[in-house]
């Protein structure tokens, strides 16, 4: 069976959605797909750009998926929170735990800021539903983080992309 650190052995990872899982109220689902870099930006690809432009794509290589990419259902039974936020708006360095384990694209912890902020403000904790963990998934285009106290289920599944 899969597990997230299956997410890490890729060269890039993103997910393609995230929603309330069909089975229960309480659990989150989250497609996430593998990614490639593709050949060199040729000189016909970027012959409608500017010269500084150019310059600066010299070399690029696209990210992007294929039909034969790996595709990967994760399944939180239950959460307390989740959040999402747009890379692009990630602050450099953050708060990273001294307890992280994964890497580098599917993180678990059991020490965190969410994990602070949840225990402040609700009436979870790890005495009741249970030991909280907090996993994050850093990807392309997203930082998705879940603090819940059950494993997550995760399935490689037929490409959706």
């Amino acid at each position: 069976m899969p597990t997230l650190d299956d997410l890490n052995a890729h060269e890039y990872v993103t997910v393609l959605s995230i929603e309330q899982s069909e089975k229960s109220d309480w659990a989150l689902r989250i497609i996430a797909v593998e990614q490639r870099s593709g050949d060199p930006l040729s000189t016909m690809d970027l012959a409608e750009d500017s010269e500084p432009v150019r310059k600066l794509l010299e070399g690029a290589r696209p990210i992007g998926t294929t039909p034969d990419c790996a595709t990967y259902e994760i399944c939180f039974p239950e959460y307390v929170i989740y959040t999402v936020l747009d890379e692009s708006y990630s602050g450099a360095g953050g708060d990273v735990p001294s307890d992280r384990v994964g890497g580098p694209f599917a993180f678990s912890c059991r020490r965190s800021w969410l994990i602070d902020h949840v225990t402040r403000t609700t009436y979870a904790s790890d005495t009741w539903p249970g030991p909280l963990t907090h996993y994050q998934l850093l990807t392309s285009d997203h930082i998705v983080d879940v603090v819940t106290h059950t494993e997550p289920i995760v399935r490689r599944i037929a490409t959706e992309c």
